[in-house]
């Protein structure tokens, strides 16, 4: 087997254990907001409100880096695919 295949294997099998824990983790942020806003509601204070803007900001950060992830999991199937099919 082509030594390049078997590393693309190896990496897809990398991206796919990092996008599962990316969605992990964005999943436990968002546990994170809503205890959040049933602690707090509307919050009013200044600290609050900036929690709560902290906590949006990595939610996105991390639902952003996981939609990466699998774009990057995708191309590279893609590629699989194509040095599977160039070496039949």
């Amino acid at each position: 087997m082509n030594k390049r295949y078997t590393d693309m294997h190896e990496i897809l099998r990398h991206i796919n254990h990092e996008s599962e824990n990316l969605k992990a983790a964005a999943g436990t942020l968002r546990v994170m907001m809503e205890g959040h806003v049933e602690r707090c509601g509307n919050p009013s204070s200044l600290e609050d409100k900036q929690v709560k803007n902290r906590l949006r900001f990595y939610a996105s950060f991390l639902e952003n880096l996981q939609l990466r992830a699998l774009a990057f999991e995708e191309r590279l199937r893609n590629e699989i695919l194509l040095v599977n099919n160039s070496f039949r």
